[in-house]
């Protein structure tokens, strides 16, 4: 929300409040009855009660890992002996805050985005450092650490995508180089998986540099 409140009323706030008391988390996801039953139907389980997903730092949750939207995986609900301190203490926050909430924990599933980037860049070019280049702003953008990891992402936007390795790699803007980016289509939108943390990885990357003459613009 543009103005937070220690007082956590509505769900974005639960969110930002968990994040600032946990800012190291590698991924976290808070929502509500309305997205959960979005997700996988209604159930009287699910009445007055805010859902949580996380991965701390040390990586000590448990996580599943999907293979492709076509074939999803169900969240497993963690059970109360098998709550991390983390968590524990993310219940905490969000009870203090406002304790008529029931607070259950799900496994994150984790969903790689695979991207394929080809490139033609000029011969004056390396293409090894050129492909590093490629895989170093991707994954920085994308990947793992993203901050657009941590809070759950859909897939990248082609436009995004052209626009931030234009903007990072001259080879990319010199004459009549060339670029093409293709990302796989992910059925689900993320509104509808909210466990779902997704990012591109480096085996999820496939990264493609050749060269040509190519006349510099001047």
């Amino acid at each position: 929300p543009s103005v937070y409140r220690e007082e956590a009323v509505f769900l974005g706030e639960f969110g930002f409040l968990v994040r600032r008391n946990f800012p190291n988390l590698q991924f976290l996801s808070v929502w509500n009855e309305t997205m959960e039953e979005n997700a996988r139907g209604p159930n009287v389980d699910n009445v007055n009660a805010l859902f949580v997903a996380c991965l701390s730092p040390d990586g000590t949750e448990k996580t599943l890992e999907e293979e492709n939207s076509e074939e999803p995986i169900t969240p497993e609900e963690i059970e109360e002996e098998d709550l991390t301190e983390t968590q524990k203490a993310i219940r905490r926050v969000i009870q203090n805050a406002d304790d008529s909430y029931r607070v259950r924990f799900f496994t994150p599933i984790v969903s790689k985005i695979r991207m394929r980037v080809s490139a033609t860049v000029s011969t004056s070019y390396i293409v090894s450092d050129v492909k590093a280049k490629i895989v170093e702003v991707i994954l920085a953008e994308y990947g793992k650490e993203s901050a657009a990891s941590r809070r759950g992402m859909s897939n990248p936007l082609y436009r995004d995508v052209y626009s931030l390795l234009t903007s990072k790699i001259a080879a990319l803007t010199d004459g009549e180089a060339d670029l093409m980016v293709s990302v796989d289509d992910y059925s689900d939108p993320m509104s509808v998986r909210p466990e779902l943390w997704r990012f591109v990885s480096e085996e999820s990357l496939t990264v493609t540099v050749t060269t040509r003459n190519i006349v510099r613009n001047t």
